[in-house]
Order: structure tokens, then C-alpha cells, then sequence
């Protein structure tokens, strides 16, 4: 389900994200030093404040989900996997954030345990899709929770 491409994309993404960062703040820096060397306090004070507020957004809100969203492809890549066969029982519709990974949950049951159906919840990147439809058996390889790839049965 994850290629290459995948791996590739993201990383191109946060090192752009990151270049912007550093190019803004640059630009704050040079102008930070500007005025300070000019002697206007004011002006110094400001362009701080402001570069300290653009880096606290900037970073939370458009860098860091980037760089959580590679480290999870990561982890799919290389951690410990495990299988799980199933039958789909619910697909969400509603998009859910999953250790800082927009998801789709999907409830499958795995089989009967002593107090009954035994379903377990999984969540799919909300950036790939699953071809398959409530009542369709497959086979997944799971990180944590997370699909990692899937097969019919």
C-alpha cells in the first residue's frame, strides 16, 4: 500500500516546509539585528515578538504534521508488524486525528471470544483509500493500529 513514492513525497515535503522556515527566519533575524544595531528598542522588540509568534505557529501548525506524518511512514516501514484477518464491519466516514495521523477507523471482527464478537479498531492514513466495502474479508498487516497493507481472503 506504501510505496517508495510515499517515502520519497514526504520528505521533499518537510524539507520544503523546513526551507521556508529557515528562509522567513532569516529574514527576521537580519531584520532583528538591523534594528538593533540602529538603536530603535521599539522596532527590536516588536520584530522579536512577531518571530516568536511566526515560529510557534508556523511550526506547530504546518511543519510539525509533516514531519509526525514521515516518522509514522517510517515506523510502517520498518517496525514490528503483525497480521490480522478479518471481517470489515464498519467503515468510518468521519476523519480522526491518530497519534498526529488524520485516519479513517475501520472496525473488523476477528472472531468470537467468550463474551462474543471480538472486533478490533483499525485506522487507514485518510490519504489512502481502501478498495473494499462493509462485509468483505481481508488480511491486514498492522503497525500499532495503523494498516500498513491489506489482501483479500
Amino acid at each position: 500500500m506504501y510505496t517508495t513514492e510515499d517515502f520519497i513525497k514526504a520528505e521533499k515535503q518537510e524539507r520544503a516546509r523546513f526551507t521556508v522556515f529557515l528562509s522567513v527566519s532569516a529574514l527576521f533575524v537580519l531584520l532583528i539585528v538591523l534594528s538593533f544595531a540602529l538603536r530603535i528598542k521599539l522596532l527590536t522588540m516588536g520584530l522579536t515578538i512577531v518571530w516568536g509568534f511566526f515560529a510557534i505557529f508556523f511550526l506547530s501548525m504546518y511543519y510539525m504534521p509533516v514531519l509526525h506524518y514521515k516518522k509514522t511512514l517510517h515506523l510502517i516501514r520498518d517496525g514490528r508488524k503483525r497480521e490480522v484477518k478479518g471481517l470489515i464491519k464498519d467503515i468510518g466516514h468521519d476523519k480522526i486525528i491518530r497519534d498526529n495521523i488524520e485516519c479513517t477507523q475501520i472496525t473488523v471482527k476477528t472472531g468470537e471470544d467468550r463474551h462474543g464478537d471480538d472486533e478490533v479498531l483499525l485506522y487507514l492514513d485518510s490519504k489512502k483509500q481502501l478498495p473494499a466495502q462493509v462485509g468483505d474479508s481481508l488480511s491486514f498487516t498492522l503497525f500499532d493500529r495503523f494498516i500498513c497493507d491489506y489482501r483479500a481472503e
